[in-house]
């Protein structure tokens, strides 16, 4: 089911990642975090809609927002790229789990409400990060600007 279908029917449960790039090394004040250091490159946070997926990724992609989770104190100074999804039953742990077994992480970050090390992974390429959601038969779109492009 591509994005553009799970759009139309509603508040769909499921699982995310979202994928960004950062152009630049940037020092961000994350909430409680307090101050991270992020490099230049690509990232993949993980996250869980069980109000909804198509609610979440498009507040996620929004910039006039009240900052609630870790997430968006980072996403105004990214390039969102892709989402990948799956519907269904919360999976945000397993697909973390299978991103740290590939990929750097930022420890803490977007998981104080499980036991993961992390929710936010990082990559100097893309492709370290996409395959990890595209092996777990995610579905991926594109993201223009801050828009979700329809199905691919």
């Amino acid at each position: 089911m591509g994005m553009e279908a799970v759009m139309g029917r509603g508040r769909l449960k499921g699982t995310y990642v979202l994928v960004f790039r950062l152009a630049e090394p940037r020092v961000v004040r994350v909430g409680a975090l307090g101050d991270r250091a992020f490099a230049p490159g690509c990232y993949a946070y993980v996250g869980s809609a069980q109000g909804g997926l198509d609610a979440r990724i498009r507040r996620h992609l929004r910039e006039d927002k009240r900052r609630h989770w870790h997430i968006d104190y980072v996403l105004p100074h990214a390039l969102p790229h892709a989402v990948w999804y799956a519907v269904g039953g919360k999976r945000e742990c397993e697909v973390a789990a299978a991103l740290e077994e590939r990929c750097a992480s930022v420890p803490g970050f977007g998981c104080s409400d499980c036991r993961c090390p992390s929710h936010l992974f990082f990559a100097s390429l893309l492709r370290e990060l996409e395959a990890v959601p595209a092996s777990l038969g995610m579905t991926r779109v594109a993201i223009s600007g801050r828009k979700i492009a329809k199905c691919l």
